[in-house]
Order: C-alpha cells, then structure tokens, then sequence
C-alpha cells in the first residue's frame, strides 16, 4: 500500500523498506529472470506505472517505456526479452489490454485487446509462446503463437486466478472458493 515495496534476504523475518518513486499503489511484482525485475502499480487511476531492478531487488527505478493503459494489474517475464503485461482500470471504464515486449521491456505492443466491458483477472505463461489469460466473464483465453492469436473457451465460473505448470495441466481459483483443475490446456 502507499508504494511501499519491502525486502527480505533473511527468508521472511525480517524486511526492510525499500526507495522507490513515489506511487499510490504497486499491483505486481516478477523476479522470475532474477536479477532482472518488474514492478507494476499505479499513481493514478489514469495511469500505469512501471519499475524496473537490474540488482535483484535493491534498487528500483522508474521505467518509463511502457506508456499503456491506465490500471497496471500483472507483470510477468517469461524470459529476460520476453514479458507481458495486463492492464485496464474497471473503475476508470479504460480498454483491458494485454501487452508484450520482445526486447526486455524497451517497447511495448498490445497483443490482446478487449471493451471496458470485460476485466481481464488473472494471466499465466509457461515458456515464451503458450500462455492463459482469464477474464471474469467466465472465459479464458490461450495463445500458443506468443500472442498472434488467441483461442477462448468457456469457464464454468469467473477465475479470479489461474496457474499452469506446464503447457497441459492448470488450475484456476474461482471467486466462489471453488478450485478447478485442467490437463487438456485448458480446454475444460
């Protein structure tokens, strides 16, 4: 809360405080291709913000290559060139956009767009190319091209998060407590 961002070298008894340009809220954090690391939040409920680490975590800086839609929500990095994006404010009534940078995050392009009308609620990729992304109107969308095209399918409950392992067997939480698991990518 507040943009505070907190570290531990300790396994989690002790933090530490963390420097960083002030923000109102910070939504995501990606240390996957430590010890490079994104953060992603907001100021505004009209822009996004983006931090980047190059030290694992010490020191974070304002990154201002990524200029998407307001309402930042998820990062992650599949690869140290290859990351996503989520963003879209249901309160600011903006587009919900999925973006990709293949360059380590100098430039950005949006790869999945949808109407205010839709909330994109929770992503997750396994390797560069394959990758899921849920909305909370019961679908989930799948690429296996990077984001060239998408395949959507239908769930049987609004997933407030899914989670892949592999390119075959997922689960998904369901915002009425229910957990849900898949071994045909997805499909069912």
């Amino acid at each position: 809360g507040d943009g505070t961002i907190l570290r531990t070298t300790d396994g989690g008894t002790s933090w530490v405080q963390q420097s960083t340009p002030i923000v109102r809220g910070w939504t995501d954090i990606d240390l996957g291709q430590y010890p490079s690391g994104w953060i992603v939040g907001y100021n505004t409920l009209l822009d996004s913000r983006l931090l980047k680490t190059s030290d694992g975590g010490q020191t974070w800086n304002l990154d201002s290559s990524f200029a998407g839609s307001p309402g930042a929500t998820q990062i992650q990095f599949t690869s140290h060139d290859i990351g996503w994006i989520v963003v879209g404010s249901a309160i600011g009534g903006s587009m919900q956009v999925v973006y990709k940078t293949t360059n380590g995050g100098v430039g950005w392009n949006a790869v999945l767009t949808s109407n205010a009308d839709t909330i994109f609620s929770s992503m997750s990729f396994v390797d560069d190319s394959v990758g899921w992304i849920s909305t909370i109107e019961y679908i989930v969308y799948r690429t296996t091209n990077a984001g060239s095209s998408w395949q959507r399918f239908q769930a049987p409950e609004f997933f407030s998060r899914v989670f892949f392992k592999d390119r075959v067997n997922g689960w998904a939480a369901s915002s009425f407590g229910e957990i849900y698991s898949s071994n045909d990518r997805g499909q069912t």
